[in-house]
């Protein structure tokens, strides 16, 4: 036999009643359900902290699928996309590439929120957004030569971070494939992602290419 000790070194995560009271009628307002865990578990130690000193409660906000469901999937697999093209405004020498990055990390947000969301009275990403890539892909193509070869990875930090971008783009456009096999995908974030590689490949041919 032996004796085990199980030490805390964390303070319980404890919800202010009227706080939680505060979120279930935020939810209801709009039309969202409201779901208890079946299981206590550990939602955030620094989280458990913040309460000791104030007010407050704390919730997750989602579809209830578990971090393996194809949807968790799809929408972290876009936060990567974020974090290559991250990289790659901090590596980029042109500034109109570099703005237009970061446009595109902000409208990633929307994209994300549209993937995780189900039911929502109007989508996030329209067929606006569809035209906007389209718009700068034929902007940034007008500056570039008529393709002849393949292009092999890697003469620049920054278009290389770009191809990294362009590919995890791909793989996000497979997982929400799988994903509207079975379950409703917003079409326009579809093809968004579709437009978004091209866009990658287009401003690393850039970054390259024109001086």
């Amino acid at each position: 036999l032996c004796r085990i000790r199980l030490i805390e070194p964390f303070p319980a995560t404890i919800n202010d009643r009227a706080c939680v009271s505060k979120i279930r009628n935020a939810a209801g307002s709009l039309g969202l359900k409201v779901k208890k865990p079946g299981e206590p578990f550990r939602w955030s130690e620094d989280f458990g902290y913040y309460l000791q000193e104030t007010k407050g409660a704390f919730f997750g906000i989602g579809t209830g699928e578990t971090r393996s469901g194809l949807r968790v999937e799809a929408y972290g697999t876009v936060d990567e996309i974020s974090s290559a093209l991250g990289l790659a405004r901090a590596q980029v020498t042109r500034e109109d590439v570099r703005e237009t990055i970061f446009n595109v990390q902000k409208l990633l947000m929307s994209v994300m929120a549209d993937i995780a969301s189900l039911n929502l009275p109007e989508p996030y990403i329209k067929e606006e957004h569809v035209k906007l890539f389209e718009d700068i892909i034929d902007k940034f193509d007008s500056l570039l030569q008529p393709l002849g070869h393949f292009i092999i990875p890697g003469d620049t930090v920054g278009a290389a971070a770009l191809d990294i971008a362009r590919t995890t783009t791909r793989r996000a456009e497979r997982c929400l494939l799988r994903l509207a096999e079975n379950e409703p995908v917003n079409p326009n974030v579809l093809v968004c992602l579709n437009r978004l590689s091209d866009l990658c490949f287009i401003l690393a041919r850039v970054e390259c290419e024109v001086k």
